[in-house]
């Protein structure tokens, strides 16, 4: 994951481009807002802000730790439903709930984000290549089985 991973949401200059290539919300904002509304684009902004610079930088080790804990796992072959691979799903859906302000997860949203993180090789780069994202996929899918609804 970038340093600056999710400065472009608001980051601690507000909206800005994103030299080293990462999401840029303001780039993206005019497409959320009108696919759905306006909260859908200041919600988040105002959720990032309001974490202040030690929350972003939290958030942002958390996000690379997990990002890296991906990487490792894919790249050692582990059974996508054994242990470890499901703790990391756990962690990343703890994740997903702490970026989302404490929302919480559905199967239906932990499977179609693992989904995306392989149709988008925007993500792929997070979980190492096209395979690791399809790993991270695979593992969500199993958690999202045996422990959501």
């Amino acid at each position: 994951m970038a340093e600056n991973e999710f400065d472009g949401l608001g980051g601690l200059d507000g909206f800005g481009g994103r030299a080293d290539g990462g999401f840029d919300f303001g780039v993206h904002r005019e497409e959320v807002e009108r696919r759905w509304g306006a909260q859908a684009g200041t919600v988040p902004i105002a959720w990032w802000q309001g974490l202040g610079d030690e929350g972003r930088r939290a958030l942002q080790a958390d996000t690379q730790a997990l990002d890296e804990a991906w990487q490792d796992a894919a790249a050692r072959g582990i059974p996508v439903g054994g242990d470890e691979a499901q703790n990391l799903a756990g962690r990343h859906v703890r994740w997903l709930e702490a970026a989302t302000d404490g929302h919480e997860v559905s199967a239906t949203y932990l499977s179609g984000l693992g989904d995306l993180y392989v149709a988008d090789e925007l993500f792929w780069p997070n979980y190492g290549d096209v395979e690791g994202a399809a790993f991270v996929r695979g593992a969500l899918a199993v958690y999202a089985e045996r422990n959501l609804q």
